[in-house]
C-alpha cells in the first residue's frame, strides 16, 4: 500500500476529476450547507488523515509496541509511505464483520468517501481502508470539501460529522478524548468544543 502518487499528482487528478463531475452532494457544517462534488477515483490517488479521531489511541500503542518516535504519526509526516502503511494497519483492526456484511448487503459502496483537494481522506478512513483489503475497487467514490471557507478545516468537520446520528462503529473513550484534546491545542475553547462535539456541558 506504499504511497504511488505525489501530493501534486493527486490534487492535478482530483481537479480534472471535480471540474468534469456532473454530480454534487451536500455537506451539512456548522449550519450551513457546502456542495462537493462526488468524483470516481482510483485509491492510489488517496491517502489516510493521521489525525484521525478513530486511530488516535491506537497509535499511542502501535508507536510503544513498534519503538516508534512519539512524532510518528504527526501530520508533517503525512506523505510518508512507512507511516500511511502504519495507519493502513491500524485501520485493519476497526473493519470488522459489521462493516463487511454491509458492503456485500448493499452491493459495494454507497456512501461516498469525504475527502480534500489533496485526497486525504476526512470522513471514511475505514470504509477505504477496507475497500483496499478487498481489493476489488478500482475506483472509490468520493465527495469533494472544495469550498475555499472549509479550507484546513477537516478536524472541525470531523468533529460535526461524529455528533450526527448515524449507524457507524463506536470509537473509544480514549480516542474520544485525545480527539479534544487535539481540539484544545488546535486553538479551539471548550464551548467551541462542546458545539463541534454535541457536548451536554462545556467542562
Amino acid at each position: 500500500m506504499t504511497l504511488s502518487k505525489r501530493l501534486d499528482e493527486r490534487k492535478l487528478k482530483i481537479d480534472e476529476l471535480v471540474n468534469s463531475s456532473t454530480e454534487s452532494l451536500s455537506l451539512p457544517f456548522q449550519k450551513e450547507e457546502y456542495p462537493c462534488p462526488v468524483i470516481k477515483i482510483a485509491p492510489e490517488y488517496l491517502i489516510y488523515r493521521l489525525s484521525n479521531t478513530r486511530t488516535k489511541s491506537a497509535q499511542k500503542e502501535y508507536i510503544a509496541d513498534n519503538n516508534k518516535q512519539d512524532d510518528y504519526f504527526s501530520e508533517d509526516r503525512l506523505e510518508v509511505s512507512e507511516v500511511q502503511d502504519s495507519q493502513h494497519e491500524i485501520l485493519l483492526k476497526f473493519v470488522d464483520k459489521a462493516l463487511a456484511s454491509a458492503f456485500d448487503q448493499q452491493g459495494g459502496q454507497t456512501e461516498p468517501i469525504l475527502i480534500n483537494k489533496e485526497g486525504v481522506i476526512i470522513n471514511g478512513n475505514r470504509r477505504l481502508c477496507f475497500m483496499r483489503k478487498e481489493n476489488n475497487y478500482p475506483l472509490i467514490k468520493c465527495q469533494v470539501v472544495n469550498d475555499p471557507n472549509l479550507d484546513n478545516k477537516e478536524l472541525e468537520i470531523e468533529a460535526w460529522i461524529d455528533i450526527a446520528p448515524n449507524v457507524k462503529k463506536d470509537y473509544s473513550w480514549t480516542a474520544v478524548g485525545l480527539s479534544l484534546i487535539e481540539l484544545q491545542e488546535a486553538g479551539f475553547n471548550n464551548e467551541e468544543i462542546k458545539e463541534m462535539k454535541g457536548l451536554p456541558t462545556s467542562r
